[in-house]
């Protein structure tokens, strides 16, 4: 039979391999823990007027998995809180809450996936010069080969 069980083809070693009952084929990547992801995104002395700021963008050869962002305005209750993520250059709303309540943190759990390029973000309308924000992303990191 040919395929990665006969050692004299050429790609025998390379990588993983599967039978789907019909032909071998390359199976697909094994998501694999490299590293944890944890970013801070707070400010705790922003100018008035619309906060925004970026996470870092996933660096080529990784795709980092996000389990939660979060937001939280301990100075008082403003405007509008976004969380979102960068996906190939197209910015993606995955929570909003309109004013939370003063120390009453905005979060979104789950599973997002960003591979290089992606980023996450978040936002909140309405801030005071002097207020404290605390912003966070966690998730892990994956090597891709």
């Amino acid at each position: 039979m040919s395929g990665p069980t006969n050692p004299t083809e050429e790609y025998f070693d390379k990588g993983d391999w599967g039978h789907d009952g019909t032909r071998w084929r390359k199976l697909n990547l094994t998501w694999g823990y490299y590293d944890r992801y944890v970013e801070d995104l707070g400010n705790l002395n922003p100018g008035a007027g619309a906060y925004f700021k970026a996470g870092t963008a996933v660096p080529a050869g990784e795709v980092w998995v996000v389990n939660a962002i979060g937001f939280v305005n301990a100075t008082g209750a403003r405007g509008q809180v976004n969380l979102m993520g960068t996906w190939g250059g197209i910015i993606c709303y995955l929570f909003s809450q309109v004013a939370p309540a003063t120390g009453v943190p905005a979060i979104i759990t789950g599973q997002f996936v960003l591979k290089a390029g992606d980023s996450v973000a978040v936002q909140q309308f309405g801030v005071i010069a002097g207020d404290d924000l605390y912003a966070y992303t966690l998730g892990y990191k994956m090597k891709v080969t």
